[in-house]
């Protein structure tokens, strides 16, 4: 019988951060990707002038790779604003971080990491099962 699987979390160190930072990342299933993807992309239809078609373009609303990092954060510690303050991990937090100099490139590996340990789960488990 099909079974909805829950999605795998898990928590990181950041890397060479002097505040001890850490994250949790939330692995992003096939449907998760795609629905992200799909809300950032807008559809709009533009006016050419009397007589002629409607073009049609797609544009995003926010980078691909902001918006799936965004999506598989779901929690954090240690995460200060410039005066020391905690931050609390909402999307508008989150969207800041993500701007910070190799706060991106950090999520994207350490999302990339966990996506090779829940394909290692499969794996085994598909082995033994």
């Amino acid at each position: 019988m099909p079974r909805i699987a829950t999605a795998k979390k898990v928590w990181f160190d950041l890397p060479g951060d002097p505040d001890n930072g850490r994250v949790e990342l939330r692995h992003l299933k096939d449907g998760d990707v795609q629905e992200t993807l799909n809300r950032i992309n807008v559809t709009e239809s533009v006016y050419q002038g009397k007589g002629k078609p409607a073009m049609t373009r797609v544009r995003q609303t926010e980078s691909a790779a902001i918006a799936l990092a965004a999506a598989a954060i779901t929690d954090w510690e240690n995460h200060l604003d410039e005066n020391g303050n905690t931050l609390a991990c909402d999307a508008d937090n989150v969207r800041r971080f993500l701007k910070e100099d190799g706060y991106l490139s950090a999520i994207t590996k350490l999302s990339a990491e966990l996506s090779e340990m829940v394909n290692a789960e499969k794996e085994a488990a598909e082995k033994n099962g």
